[in-house]
C-alpha cells in the first residue's frame, strides 16, 4: 500500500510541477490536492500549493499551506524560507525574523543562509540599527560573496557607521557589476565626500545625474562636494535644483 501511495503521490506531484512551471497555478493546485488526498501527510505538496498561491498573490492562503508543510516537516529549512519571504512582503517583522533565524539554525545551504541574514538585515536597517544590520549583511556576504545587492546594502550601512573604506569598496564593486545602478553612484559620491575626495565625488555624481536626471539627492550631494571646494555659486545652484525636485534641504551636512 505504501508503494502504491508513493507512486500516486509522485504522479500527481509531477503533473502539478508541470503545470506550475507553465504558470498554470490553478491546475497545479488541483494536482497537488490530489496528491494530498492520497496521503494527507505529504508535506511537499502542501508547500507547493503555498508556492502556487504566492504566485497568485494570495498571501494568506500561501502562509496557511507553508505552515501546514512546516507542521508536517518542521526540520525543512526551505519551508521556513518560503514563509519568511511572504512575511517580508507583509512587513510582519517579528515572524519574518523568527522564520529567518530558524532557517539559519537548520540549513547549511549558502544561498538560504545569505538570504536569511539579508532579510533580518533589512529589518534592522529599517529600524536604523545600522551596526547590527552591517554585521548581518556582512554575514550574508560570507555565504554569497558575489551578491551585488548584499554589497550595496552593506555599503549603505557601512557609510552610516563611518566605515568609509568598506563603503567605498562595496559601492565600487556594485558599479562594476551593474554600471546602470544609479543609487550606487549617489552612495559612492557621498562616501567620497566623507573620505575628503570631493573632486572624485563630483565626477561620480555627474554620472548619477546622467543616469537619473530627477534624483534630488544626486544634485544635493554634488552641491555639497562643490561647497566643500568653495565653489559656492555652483553649490547653491545644485541645492536649488534639489529643492525643485522635492528635497526640502537648506543646509549642508556637518563634516565629520
Amino acid at each position: 500500500m505504501f508503494n502504491a501511495y508513493s507512486q500516486q503521490e509522485k504522479i500527481h506531484k509531477e503533473r502539478g510541477n508541470e503545470y506550475y512551471y507553465a504558470a498554470k497555478y490553478e491546475l497545479a493546485i488541483q494536482e497537488y490536492r490530489k496528491s494530498i488526498s492520497v496521503n494527507k501527510l505529504y508535506a511537499p505538496s502542501y508547500h507547493n500549493i503555498g508556492l502556487c498561491y504566492e504566485n497568485l498573490n494570495q498571501a494568506d492562503s500561501s502562509i496557511y499551506y507553508y505552515s501546514k508543510a512546516i507542521k508536517l516537516d518542521s526540520l525543512n529549512a526551505g519551508y521556513y524560507m518560503s514563509r519568511a519571504e511572504i512575511f517580508e512582503t507583509q512587513d510582519d517583522v517579528n515572524k519574518l525574523i523568527e522564520d529567518s533565524r530558524t532557517v539559519i539554525s537548520l540549513t547549511k545551504d549558502s544561498l538560504m543562509l545569505a538570504r536569511s541574514y539579508q532579510l533580518i538585515g533589512h529589518r534592522r536597517m529599517d529600524q536604523e540599527d545600522y551596526t547590527t544590520s552591517f554585521f548581518l549583511f556582512d554575514s550574508a556576504l560570507s555565504f554569497n560573496p558575489k551578491g551585488t545587492y548584499l554589497k550595496y546594502f552593506r555599503g549603505a550601512t557601512a557609510l552610516e557607521i563611518k566605515k568609509y573604506e568598506i563603503a567605498y569598496d562595496d559601492f565600487r564593486s556594485v558599479i562594476e557589476s551593474d554600471p546602470d545602478m544609479e543609487p550606487a553612484y549617489v552612495f559612492l559620491g557621498r562616501t567620497l565626500i566623507r573620505l575628503r575626495r570631493p573632486e572624485e565625488a563630483i565626477e561620480i555624481l555627474n554620472r548619477a545625474i546622467d543616469l537619473e536626471p530627477t534624483d534630488a539627492f544626486a544634485y544635493y550631494y554634488r552641491g555639497y562636494a562643490k561647497w566643500y571646494l568653495n565653489r559656492e555659486v555652483e553649490a547653491d545652484s545644485d541645492m536649488k535644483k534639489a529643492n525643485e525636485l522635492g528635497l526640502d534641504a537648506k543646509f549642508w551636512p556637518k563634516p565629520d
